[in-house]
């Protein structure tokens, strides 16, 4: 602004005289010339042109501004101006804009490495939670399949322990789902009709039911080669198949024998089944269902003790009012235990009759000094626990004989309580190697020598019996050349009366004729035995036992009615 000041006054102001004129002119001219080369290197061409053709012509011409295109000029200027105003702001915006766009970028870059690191972090914990909690599931898995294992140890050990139970068992919660097994002994109060299945409640429910296992197995036991034989048995899970959800596990099982065979079955028995066991957060037991084909077990135990048929366990009181082929007592299943009813063949076992002991006694008249005090406290733990139970005892009957006694004792219900016991002998086993008729016949000797004694001291008669005489015959065999012979000797004839027909004449009821001392003896005999060899609900008259004397003769003597002196003496047999 200022230069095109001075040259609007160059250009208004009167050119000076002569050569100072001119000459300050020049120096004007050449001075603002100077002062304004740039400028007049960026003027027109066309402008430029005409000076430099001026100079040229060697003359003198004064700068006449007015030749000069000054609006263009400027405005050529002023656009250049604005052009690089805007650039540089451009430029100066671009810069800004790379530079907030590094900043951006870095801190997008920290940003996505922080994200990345978090992730990471995000990742490695989520994995480590992930195989924390694969080996807790596995973990889990492994202690429940532990505590379902130790469940069936201890029932294939029939474990009597409670507390061993109450460690894997959820005492207030547990219950186990099982078939109806009509072969093996259970409380009637476990039926559910409806499912044709039992629920057994409790650790004492699956104590018991693992007993009543125990009982059925040990009865395909051939007691007569193997008399203190167990089946043993074991349980295998297969767990490589086994399926968890939450608490829950569902596996596959086998039960099978493993010395049956050994003990006198004819085959081993297996079964096998499903099972759903659920547990709680301690790993506890807290329900159990074992599902298998019942039938299919019956007919392998058929077929293992080689029976056409399988007898059906009783489990009430009104089962058992029926006959049975063993001999059978029972009895209340509190205290004192009174015997409530007996069949003929527990009478012809012991030698104790109904009327002596229904109502009256309890099984301990059939212990002795060798009764084994250990067996019989577990027995009675049994009982006291209401739990079905096997059992070899050591028992005497009514006369002393001594025999080992095969039990199988199983309680009974009424109105889904127990409330009886019942026990079937399945085998015998006499210390003398003789059977029950050896028993038989020292009773039928001890009333013959009882009964003589007392009608013969009625009359006023004098007695001697022999020591052998006094308590039966004691060596008597099915041999009839050792059979004991009776001699009586009287005013009649002696005559000589056998132990086996005795008892022919006591079965049929029939006098031997002979002297009226002997028909009276007989007939009175069999009257008796008669009696006394009835079934439940005849009792047999009780005679008092003579007392024996080793080598000595037991003499009474009375005076007879005619007051002569009779003497009837009871010899023993003659070795002929």
């Amino acid at each position: 602004g200022g230069h095109q000041q001075q040259q609007q006054a160059a250009a208004s102001a009167p050119p000076a005289a002569g050569g100072r004129g001119r000459g300050r002119g020049r120096g004007n001219t050449a001075s603002t010339g100077r002062a304004g080369t740039k400028r007049r290197a960026k003027a027109s061409p066309a402008a430029a042109t005409a000076v430099n053709s001026a100079g040229g012509l060697g003359g003198t011409i004064d700068f006449i501004p007015s030749i000069l295109p000054k609006a263009p000029v400027d405005e050529a200027e002023a656009a250049m101006n604005e052009e690089e105003d805007r650039l540089r702001v451009a430029r100066e915006r671009n810069r800004e804009h790379a530079r907030n766009t590094r900043i951006r970028k870095k801190a997008y870059v920290d940003k996505l490495k922080v994200t990345v690191e978090e992730l990471c972090h995000e990742r490695d914990v989520l994995v480590s939670e992930r195989a924390g909690a694969a080996n807790l599931l596995v973990e889990m898995h492994n202690t429940r399949t532990d505590v379902l294992m130790s469940f069936f140890a201890l029932r294939s050990a029939n474990e009597r322990r409670r507390e061993l139970w109450s460690s894997i068992l959820d005492e207030s919660r547990f219950a186990c789902l099982l078939p109806v097994t009509p072969y093996r002994s259970f409380p009637a109060s476990e039926v559910q009709a409806a499912r044709c299945q039992r629920t057994v409640l409790g650790i004492d429910g699956i104590m018991a039911d693992t007993s009543s296992l125990h009982v059925l197995l040990n009865s395909l036991v051939d007691r007569t080669r193997f008399p203190s034989a167990r089946i043993k048995f074991k349980y295998t899970v297969v767990t490589e198949d086994a399926v968890v959800a939450g608490n829950q596990v569902m596996a596959r099982w086998i039960m099978s024998t493993s010395n049956a065979m050994e003990c006198g079955a004819n085959m081993e028995v297996s079964k096998r089944g499903m099972l759903c066991c659920k547990f709680n957060s301690s790993h506890k037991i807290t329900g159990l269902e074992l599902m298998f084909d019942v039938m299919a077990f019956m007919l392998q135990l058929k077929q293992a003790a080689g029976t056409d048929s399988f007898a059906v366990v009783p489990n009430t009181v009104q089962t058992c009012q029926k006959s049975f082929d063993l001999p059978m007592v029972m009895t209340l299943a509190e205290r004192p235990y009174t015997i409530v009813q007996i069949n003929r063949q527990w009478e012809d076992m012991t030698g104790w009759k109904s009327a002596e002991v229904v109502g009256r006694a309890c099984c301990r008249i059939l212990q002795g000094k060798d009764t084994e005090r250990s067996t019989l406290d577990e027995l009675m733990s049994d009982v006291c626990h209401k739990r079905p139970a096997y059992v070899a005892l050591t028992n005497y009957t009514k006369s002393g004989r001594q025999f080992q006694n095969h039990l199988n004792m199983y309680p009974l219900s009424t109105d889904s309580k127990v409330t009886h016991y019942i026990a079937l002998t399945t085998h015998i086993l006499w210390a003398d190697g003789k059977g029950p008729e050896s028993d038989r016949q020292d009773n039928i000797a001890e009333l013959a020598s009882a009964k003589l004694n007392e009608m013969i001291a009625d009359d006023g008669e004098v007695i001697k019996v022999t020591s052998a005489e006094a308590t039966g015959v004691s060596s008597s065999t099915s041999d009839s050349q050792n059979e004991p012979k009776f001699q009586c000797s009287s005013n009649t004839e002696p005559e000589q009366v056998s132990a086996a027909e005795a008892t022919d004449r006591q079965d049929s009821s029939a006098t031997h004729a002979g002297s009226d001392t002997v028909s009276s003896l007989t007939s009175s005999l069999s009257s008796s035995n008669s009696d006394g060899g009835s079934s439940k609900g005849r009792s047999t008259s009780s005679a008092p036992k003579a007392k024996p004397r080793n080598n000595t003769t037991a003499s009474r003597k009375r005076p007879s009615r005619s007051g002569a002196m009779k003497t009837v003496t009871i010899q023993p047999p003659s070795a002929s």
